[in-house]
Order: structure tokens, then sequence, then C-alpha cells
């Protein structure tokens, strides 16, 4: 089980409820097995989107730290979140919070997983691109869409360092799909683009 997850969350976060969703997941990553609902019953206020789309944000990060128990733990939790969606509305009955609410959008579910394999792979394009080739149907219209919120309403909004870090495999991804061959390529070209002004707007010339 990993006790933390590097550098990321040595920052002071953007607001002071992601702060807490950090605070949290460290708890989780922490805690016994078993004991996870316990945990997350005693902060009802912080399950929501928010909280299940940096769980899937710090288990990229801990992929690329090769701590592959705490990342895997913490995207088992995520998927029963988002389809166990009556546990926001159980765990938020106490404080009268909607459920799967909050100023976060979540990414496209399969951009995590094409990060995770290019981190996996990072010597190995031909795997990265046999995961594009088997979803190139999800790369669509909607992808994009979605994949552009996630950018300015998410991404942009999060911790400095984790944001970072994101971004860095972000350019990774999009470089791979420039050159995909496979699917719509002026989509693929659409969703890379965003993906490079996205990065570019945390990579600035003064950072």
């Amino acid at each position: 089980m990993a006790k933390g997850f590097g550098p990321a969350v040595k920052t002071p976060p953007a607001t002071k409820r992601q702060k807490a969703y950090f605070k949290l997941i460290q708890a989780l990553l922490e805690c016994p097995r078993g004991r996870e609902l316990k945990i997350l019953r005693k902060h009802p206020h912080l399950v929501d989107v928010g909280l299940v789309e940096m769980m899937e944000m710090v288990a990229t990060i801990l992929v690329a730290q090769r701590e592959f128990s705490g990342a895997e733990f913490l995207i088992d939790l995520a998927e029963f979140l988002t389809e166990n969606q009556g546990a926001y509305s159980n765990f938020n009955t106490a404080t009268g919070s909607s459920s799967i609410t909050g100023n976060f959008v979540k990414a496209p579910a399969f951009l995590w997983e094409v990060l995770r394999t290019i981190l996996l792979n990072a010597n190995d394009e031909q795997t990265v691109y046999l995961i594009l080739a088997t979803n190139s149907d999800e790369l669509n219209e909607y992808f994009l869409w979605q994949f552009c919120l996630w950018i300015d309403s998410t991404l942009l909004k999060s911790e400095p360092k984790l944001k970072k870090a994101i971004a860095l495999f972000l350019i990774s991804f999009c470089k791979m799909l420039w050159l995909f061959p496979l699917g719509n390529r002026a989509i693929n070209l659409e969703i890379a683009i965003a993906g490079f002004e996205g990065s570019a707007k945390i990579f600035t010339r003064e950072a």
C-alpha cells in the first residue's frame, strides 16, 4: 500500500476543497483494507465527482512512480463509487449535499486507461497503438467535447504540481494520437491540438 503520492501533495493545492480531497485520499491509501467506506462516511461532503476525478489523477501519478498497489486500490475505489452512484446519495444524506456534483468535470474514462498504458509501456509504442486501435471508436466528437471541458474545468484548476505531472502525460498521449493513422483523422488531430493547447497553459513561458 502506498504511503503517499510524491511531491504532488507537498505543495498547497489551489483550493481548500482540493486540499481536503488530497487529505482524504492520503487517509484512504494509508488505511487498513476494508475500512475505506468507513472513512468515506466520515467525510460525506467530499464524496462527489471531484473526489473520483482526483483519485484517477493520483492513481496515474502512482503508476508513474511504480506504486502499483496504491494505484490499483484507487482505481478500484473510483470505479466502485462511479458504478454505485447511490453511494453518493447515502454518504451525502446527512449534509443535504447533492450526489454527483461539484466544480469538477470528469475526464473521458478511456483517457486514464491510455495514459496509464503509455506510462507502463514507455518504450513500447506498439502496445499503446494497439490500445488506441482497439478503442478507436471512442475517439469521437463526444470524447473531444468532454476532453476539452475536462481540461478547462478540472485540469487547469488542479493543484500545480499535480496538473504539471498530468500535462506531461497528456503531451505523450497527444504526440502518439497525432501520428495515429486509424479512426477519424480530423477528430484525432482536434483532440491532440486541444491537449497541446491545454498543456501550453500549464507550461507557460513564465512557468
